[in-house]
């Protein structure tokens, strides 16, 4: 696959292509990419007119695509209370594997711009409305378990866990079980949608630290069910049966 490569002229060529972006500011930082810009104009929701007026910065690193660009609420105006907003004022705008992989091609920036525009969008009609225009991929852990558990067709923890493990081992039987448990063999079954997921290097390293995160929550969750917060015996089925599901979040 040919190499993805950012620069501050591809930066700038995008957004001035772009009829919603106004460049404000775009300078070098330490070989890194800084460019504030103001997104301005209506977007129609539906038959909803929605007007965009928010300034933003973006972030893209000299290692790109090794570390993924971040987009920032430099001036600290928008609403915290909307989920997709980190503690640190970055912009989450989809879960780490699936940033990568849109990012992979020849002009990455402009898909980068795309989504910036497709998430203010969301804001501006959660700012009008108080709900969310589509409804978005639950964040943080949350939202990766439930990208992988999409992408993969199963809902489990340990599933997709075992499925992550697969990937990251390079020796792995394919004439294995499948982990999704369909009895069909892991060549027969999952093999190509698991290649799918790991186009570049990038993501197959990507893919470890979710595997990383995704274990340490399971061994947590587990902690928890069994102990209790006041480390008293607490195993009745139905907090077993959390430890494999989606609502894993509801629990401490």
């Amino acid at each position: 696959m040919e190499e993805t490569m950012i620069s501050s002229a591809t930066v700038r060529n995008a957004v001035s292509q772009n009829s919603f972006f106004e460049e404000l500011e775009c300078r070098d930082q330490n070989g890194s990419i800084v460019i504030k810009v103001h997104i301005k104009g209506i977007v129609n929701a539906g038959r909803i007119p929605l007007w965009l007026n928010y300034n933003i910065g973006i972030l893209i690193s000299k290692k790109f695509p090794k570390d993924l660009p971040l987009v920032i609420d430099y001036e600290k105006l928008l609403d915290v209370h909307f989920e997709h907003i980190n503690p640190d004022r970055t912009l989450c705008l989809a879960t780490p594997i699936e940033l990568r992989n849109k990012l992979v091609g020849l002009h990455p920036e402009k898909v980068l711009l795309e989504l910036i525009l497709g998430y203010m969008t969301q804001y501006a009609y959660w700012q009008q409305f108080s709900c969310y225009l589509i409804e978005p991929q639950q964040h943080g852990l949350a939202g990766i378990l439930a990208d992988y558990g999409n992408r993969l067709g199963v809902e489990k923890l340990a599933t997709i866990v075992d499925f992550l493990k697969c990937i990251q081992n390079p020796k792995v039987n394919a004439n294995k079980p499948c982990p999704c448990r369909s009895g069909r063999s892991l060549r027969a079954c999952h093999m190509r949608t698991l290649s799918s997921l790991c186009p570049t290097v990038d993501a197959w390293m990507q893919m470890k630290t979710d595997l990383e995160e995704l274990s340490s929550w399971q061994a947590t969750i587990r902690q928890k069910i069994q102990y209790g917060r006041d480390k008293t015996p607490m195993m009745p089925l139905s907090c077993r049966q959390l430890v494999d599901g989606f609502t894993i979040p509801q629990i401490g």
